[in-house]
């Protein structure tokens, strides 16, 4: 079995090297991806966009060499030192600051330096050194055991993204969570359109008071029981975060809105209806 998932490991670097190489090369947010990054504050941000695009060909070519025929070895052992590489960088970034972005899998979003960072780098050096051990090329062994490859691929390939916060896929779960930590206003029975809540929304105090951190666009929405979930990316002290706020469904009653603020990231509460802060809008 070692044999096998040694093999197909180049698939699985390529796969994480090439898309990110294509944006670093060809993305239209380049620029406003290298400014939130660590490299910037090394480099500046002129050297650093020349560096990130400098890396977007060594990722493309070295995830190219790796697929192509026939495996080599000295391949493997590149693709093993970049993962070293992106491990000493990750550690310079979390030193600069817990706001600086890593910048290494999705260049049009700024993600700060997490733990899942870190092991998703460390995955990737444990995927090098296997597939440095590689005993034949990696499209033989597919074809030879294509359930068995596909099924080891696959369980990688989910750990990345889990591993992934640039990817973003974790975020409807984190919002569906935020259900339970809602506070639960009053109720009564009559009915409201989406517009009307996102109306209501407006006309909030909880609303006003935060509204210069929210991004206009809803990011979510749900009913839960009595009430209308509305979520929205926001950034407080700095910190990108999701504003969920639960409007009543079956009534219009603007002072009964309730919000919860929580980082992006960590999933700590910064902001709930509990706060003073929340009571009246600003400014009133």
């Amino acid at each position: 079995m070692l044999h096998l998932i040694a093999a197909v490991q180049p698939v699985l670097l390529a796969a994480v090297l090439i898309p990110p190489a294509h944006l670093k090369l060809f993305g239209g947010h380049r620029a406003d991806g290298v400014r939130a990054t660590a490299l910037a504050s090394l480099l500046g941000t002129t050297r650093a966009l020349h560096a990130y695009r400098v890396l977007g060909i060594l990722e493309l070519l070295i995830g190219m060499l790796l697929i192509a025929p026939p495996a080599r070895t000295v391949n493997a052992v590149a693709a093993t030192g970049l993962a070293i590489g992106f491990l000493g960088y990750l550690a310079y970034a979390r030193h600069v600051g817990p706001e600086s972005s890593c910048g290494c899998l999705h260049s049009r979003r700024a993600t700060p330096v997490s733990w899942r960072s870190f092991a998703r780098a460390g995955l990737l050096v444990l995927a090098g050194l296997l597939a440095t051990q590689a005993a034949g090329y990696w499209l033989d062994v597919v074809v030879a055991h294509p359930l068995t490859a596909t099924a080891i691929l696959t369980v990688e390939a989910v750990a990345v993204v889990l591993l992934s916060p640039e990817l973003g896929l974790t975020r409807p779960m984190q919002l569906r969570h935020l259900r339970s930590r809602l506070p639960r206003p009053l109720i009564s029975p009559s009915g409201l359109t989406l517009n009307s809540s996102v109306q209501q929304l407006q006309h909030s105090p909880a609303y006003q008071r935060i509204a210069g951190q929210l991004h206009p666009e809803i990011l979510d929405s749900w009913r839960d029981q009595e009430w209308r979930i509305l979520c929205y990316n926001a950034r407080h002290q700095g910190r990108p975060a999701t504003a969920a706020f639960a409007v009543p469904l079956r009534r219009y009653d603007p002072g009964a809105v309730r919000v919860t603020l929580v980082d992006e990231f960590t999933g700590d509460t910064l902001l709930a209806t509990a706060d003073r802060s929340l009571s009246t809008p600003a400014g009133s």
